[in-house]
């Protein structure tokens, strides 16, 4: 570090820059910045381990279709039935978070994650939707979204979203 900055003096500097550009940073619980923290520790590693270090759509799709035979039915099931009930409305449509998720980026994207939230779904489906709400919400988080919808009231949803990661790091990704 530079002369006469230390690392509790840099982070304090941080911390005082984010509670002025974060809107409700300061009113965000520890809870959600750890789960935050940990989903940009676990997020790099999907991408560069699993997506060949360029996560898009296609490529998700990909991923999921050829490691979706590696999970059994209930590796998923708590964060499927979190998303489920969170994007996916009785009737089948898409409920305002999911649209506010998607932020317009079509209906295929759309019809993606709701095809792979139906109970009936094939187990690659199931995985692709899943893997496309968890890569909407890094960018949203990455590209301002998340903060401007505020961050108080994402604890579940990142919560979900390590999960998803930490299961499909630890079955198809070798550790270092």
């Amino acid at each position: 570090m530079g002369e006469g900055l230390t690392i509790p003096s840099f982070s304090h500097d941080v911390e005082v820059l984010l509670q002025s550009y974060v809107e409700d940073l300061a009113a965000t619980p520890a809870t959600v910045l750890a789960e935050i923290s940990n989903f940009n520790w676990l997020w790099p590693i999907f991408e560069s381990k699993c997506c060949n270090g360029n996560a898009c759509k296609a490529s998700i799709e990909q991923f999921c279709s050829n490691y979706a035979k590696r999970y059994s039915a209930d590796d998923f099931d708590t964060e499927l039935g979190y998303f489920r009930e969170r994007y996916r409305s009785e009737n089948a449509e898409a409920t305002s978070h999911l649209d506010k998720l998607l932020s317009h980026r079509g209906q295929g994207l759309k019809d993606s994650i709701l095809v792979g939230l139906c109970e009936q779904a094939e187990p690659d489906s199931k995985m692709k939707a899943l893997v496309l709400i968890v890569y909407r919400l890094r960018n949203n988080l990455f590209h301002g979204t998340k903060g401007g919808l505020g961050f108080t009231d994402q604890l579940d949803n990142f919560v979900h979203a390590n999960r998803v990661l930490i299961e499909i790091i630890k079955k198809t990704c070798e550790p270092c």
